[in-house]
């Protein structure tokens, strides 16, 4: 994705001729904004599925192309930082190797496509490419030595290769003795407590933990405290006491965040770990070896495999440190930064300065506001999206005072149709509207709905009956006219009738599938019987006496075959095996 972007970034793209403005800076490398939101916008495409709502899948492709973004920057950053060779002739040799790795992927899935055969040749390869190999990797060989001949390109290159660069480097710098590798199969069990940041009006995640902490240095048993203060969720059935944590040693040792747990011996308590969920205390309750049977006899086997392994934990965790390096990510735009800070809010592994989750959402939204109306010119889609995001979490947090948010969830969801066709949102809409007898308003939202309606399967038929409702609703108010309702009838109308024209299309659909699997099957069948027919003709050869003339000669009916010769039957070529030596069985 970032190559794609930074191969790009003189094109005018989508027909504009606006200037695209540098958003960010991530590790030095600029990220321009209309490039940015084009390539959101493919992630989109790809996101959405039939009968969901577009915004939300709006809300995750940029939420995944924004952290594929910073992770590819900060790879390159990384890279810089440990001193990994980037030289012109590492570079080259590394593009040609990755060329080769995508030659073979695009091999592998046209065939998974049934489009080339597992046995083809680079001939028929190149027929369904359209061009020949050779031809391919002459042209990349050209672009190449152009990409890396300026700077820019070279920065192209190195964002391009990092993860691959990257990858070889930790490989190379992690030698385990056989100790640590034996060692890397010891399980862990573990019971523990896990604080979670809070919701709103509750103590925060610091103040709760510290509250565990004390009453295990009173000797309260550890089971008591993780009933007091976990917010573990247990299998169905059980309880957060009983539910025990396994772990081997490689995630241990190969996780900076669980190393404390390494010094443990069963029956003690650890300090405070950081996790993914939020913050946990552990306690140690056995270690057990696991070490496989056949160790000894492939060592070296379990040796790569503990060196992959603990090579991209060693990565992960090292790419995570740099992200959080100070000035590393720049934003220019507004927008861009208020979606950052709201992946930031949600985030339970960012959250370190003891808030809630819900005020951290609600300085989120604020901040997104504030970037629409100051966006310095740059796309504000970005704010519109944390704004809609973050007034989703807000207005569903127990114990909301959804009176209080009412005029800005209705001003939210207008601001996200404006750009985005949403049923949700026109849903929501209707019912606040509903809630403020605003009947004219209400109906707008309902005409909206049943117009947009453009999904069959069964989330459109849900769809069709929450109109349906809405529609008996505002009825029921005295809150529509009769020429209103009308229209909303006209648009359900049009709906079915749409429906009944893709069920006919799916039809016969179904009906083309079906014969071509019948037609598939009988060939197979053909197939088979064709195939028994040969081997049983083979094998009433067997033992038999060769004929005149050369070995491998043609047969005809009555003769026997010689060793060697063929038999054809049906299409289908069998070859004679030689009779045994010895007396013939009876």
């Amino acid at each position: 994705m970032f190559y794609t972007w930074s191969m790009n970034h003189n094109n005018s793209g989508n027909g504009s001729n606006r200037v695209s403005k540098v958003a960010l800076q991530v590790a030095g490398n600029p990220v321009e904004d209309r490039l940015l939101a084009d390539a959101i916008s493919q992630q989109a495409k790809g996101a959405i599925s039939e009968g969901g709502d577009p915004a939300l899948s709006e809300i995750e492709a940029t939420r995944a192309a924004f952290n594929s973004l910073l992770d590819s920057a900060a790879q390159s950053g990384l890279v810089q930082k440990l001193g990994i060779k980037t030289d012109d002739a590492t570079l080259l040799a590394d593009l040609k190797k990755k060329l080769e790795d995508d030659i073979l992927n695009e091999r592998l899935q046209l065939m998974g496509r049934g489009q080339l055969k597992p046995n083809a040749t680079d001939a028929d390869f190149e027929k369904v490419l359209g061009r020949p190999l050779a031809q391919i990797r002459a042209d990349a060989d050209k672009r190449n030595k152009e990409m890396v001949s300026t700077p820019e390109g070279r920065r192209t290159a190195v964002l391009t290769l990092a993860p691959t660069l990257l990858t070889d480097y930790y490989k190379n710098v992690t030698k385990p003795t056989d100790q640590e590798v034996k060692d890397s199969y010891n399980q862990y069990q573990f019971k523990r407590v896990l604080v979670q940041p809070p919701l709103a009006n509750k103590p925060s995640i610091d103040d709760r933990i510290k509250a565990a902490q004390a009453d295990i240095a009173k000797n309260v048993p550890f089971e008591q405290v993780i009933d007091k203060y976990s917010d573990e969720h247990p299998f169905t059935g059980k309880k957060a006491r009983d539910t025990t944590i396994p772990m081997l040693q490689s995630e241990l040792s190969m996780n900076p965040a669980y190393k404390p747990l390494l010094g443990l011996k069963p029956g003690q308590v650890s300090p405070v770990i950081t996790v993914p969920e939020g913050k946990a205390i552990y306690k140690l309750l056995s270690v057990k070896s696991n070490l496989p049977n056949d160790f000894e006899k492939n060592k070296e086997r379990y040796r790569q495999t503990y060196v992959a392994t603990a090579a991209s934990q060693k990565q992960m965790a090292d790419l995570a440190e740099y992200k959080k390096t100070p000035g590393l990510i720049v934003f220019k735009s507004p927008p861009l930064k208020a979606f950052y800070d709201f992946m930031q809010a949600t985030d339970n592994s960012a959250a370190a300065d003891g808030k809630s989750e819900v005020d951290r959402v609600r300085a989120a939204y604020d901040e997104a506001v504030q970037a629409e109306a100051k966006s310095d010119g740059f796309n504000t889609r970005p704010a519109v999206l944390a704004r809609y995001a973050a007034s989703n979490y807000l207005w569903g947090a127990p114990g909301s005072d959804k009176a209080k948010l009412r005029p800005e969830r209705i001003d939210t969801l207008q601001a996200v149709l404006q750009d985005s066709e949403s049923f949700q949102a026109r849903k929501d809409l209707f019912d606040l509207y509903m809630e403020e007898k605003k009947y004219d308003e209400a109906f707008g939202q309902l005409l909206e709905a049943a117009k947009n309606n453009t999904s069959y399967d069964r989330a459109g038929f849900q769809r069709f009956n929450d109109v349906r409702d809405m529609l008996s609703r505002l009825q029921k108010a005295n809150g529509i006219k009769p020429e209103q309702v009308k229209q909303v009838e006209a648009a359900q109308l049009d709906w079915s009738r749409a429906r009944a024209e893709n069920d006919k299309m799916m039809e016969e659909q179904r009906k083309e599938q079906a014969k071509a699997a019948a037609e598939q099957q009988a060939l197979e069948a053909k197939d088979k019987a064709e195939m028994a027919k040969a081997m049983k003709a083979a094998e009433k050869t067997k033992g038999g006496k060769a004929p005149a003339g050369k070995p491998g000669a043609s047969t005809t009916p009555g003769t026997t075959p010689a060793p060697g010769s063929s038999v054809k039957s049906g299409g289908i070529t069998a070859t004679i095996v030689p009779p045994k030596t010895g007396a013939p069985k009876k």
